[in-house]
């Protein structure tokens, strides 16, 4: 397969109609500015997002924020295996890959085009 072949994965009308119709992945409760995914190198068997995390402090303040790219790839076990890169302040990490999974493998009504 061609390198940057996955990319034509995103056009026409079956993907668009997919990609419209998805439950999208997590904006808010900490993921303030939301997740998107990376096109920086990518392969047919694995899909990278990039999150930047809002932490509060005790007292419900927003006080620092960690950066994060999370890897996805496809599980025979597990459906996917997500992995997460960036600190694990208040394990942040458990709560991303909690959010992230299922958003990725929850399922969904099917839509009428």
């Amino acid at each position: 397969m061609a390198r940057g072949a996955p990319l034509t994965l995103l056009r026409g009308a079956q993907n668009e109609t997919l990609l419209k119709n998805c439950r999208p992945v997590p904006s808010g409760a900490g993921f303030d500015v939301g997740v998107t995914i990376s096109l920086v190198d990518p392969t047919p068997l694995r899909i990278d997002l990039i999150t930047s995390f809002h932490h509060m402090n005790e007292d419900g303040f927003y006080v620092s924020w960690t950066e994060h790219m999370i890897n996805i790839t496809p599980s025979l076990l597990y459906e996917i295996n997500i992995s997460i890169s960036g600190p694990d302040r208040n394990d942040v990490k458990d709560y991303i890959h909690d959010v992230i999974y299922d958003a990725l493998v929850a399922e969904f009504a099917e839509f009428e085009e």
